[in-house]
């Protein structure tokens, strides 16, 4: 089974995902992710799949957003502060 994420950060929402999935039969569940943003883990999973790296910055577009805005993007792009 592949589990498909935008961004891998904390890691909890992935991990418990992943470990629902095998508790219902699955026999492998492999991770892909377009962003991975290592520094911020909680939980310990890394993704099998990974589009790029992400550094320590709030991103948007491609269906991530801020206040509801700037999901509909066509590239990813991050706020300043």
């Amino acid at each position: 089974m592949l589990l498909v994420d935008d961004i891998l950060e904390s890691g909890r929402t992935l991990a418990f995902a992943r470990d629902l999935l095998m508790s219902r039969g699955a026999t492998r569940v492999d991770l892909a992710v377009l962003l991975d943003k290592e520094g911020h883990r909680k939980a310990e999973i890394e993704a099998d799949f990974v589009g790029f790296s992400c550094p320590d910055y709030f991103v948007v577009g491609y269906g991530m957003d801020v206040g509801h805005a700037f999901r509909e993007l066509p590239f990813i792009g991050h706020v300043l502060d």
